[in-house]
């Protein structure tokens, strides 16, 4: 199903690096209940499903976006650490704006890799 889909794309712990982005001091409060809704909600559709994994019922899908994630992981990585020197305070704007275009490109890769539009 789609849901099982999504559910199977999104990646929590990737998503944590994401909010630690962000100084705001309930950002991790917020993300731990995201992130346990997220838990909640898998196991909701797995008991829905009565399935014991997301996608059982779909191999073909299951196996392409589990070949994906080698490829996807390690960019999503990368820009993090992009996004940490694009939004670097102690970078001056000429420098900032050279982070841009990797930025973009890596926006471009994950939607390429993960089949959304970004």
């Amino acid at each position: 199903s789609n849901v099982q889909m999504a559910l199977t794309k999104a990646d929590m712990e990737i998503s944590e690096e994401y909010a630690r982005l962000c100084d705001h001091p309930d950002t991790m409060t917020i993300y731990r209940a995201i992130a346990d809704e997220f838990a909640l909600t898998v196991e909701w559709v797995k008991q829905v499903a009565q399935i014991e994994t997301l996608l059982e019922d779909n191999p073909t899908l299951a196996l392409s976006l589990s070949r994906r994630r080698p490829y996807i992981d390690p960019i999503n990585h990368i820009q993090v650490r992009l996004l940490k020197r694009y939004r670097s305070e102690s970078v001056w704007e000429s420098e900032q704006n050279s982070w841009l275009t990797p930025l973009m490109r890596s926006i471009n890769a994950i939607a390429s890799g993960m089949r959304n539009t970004g």
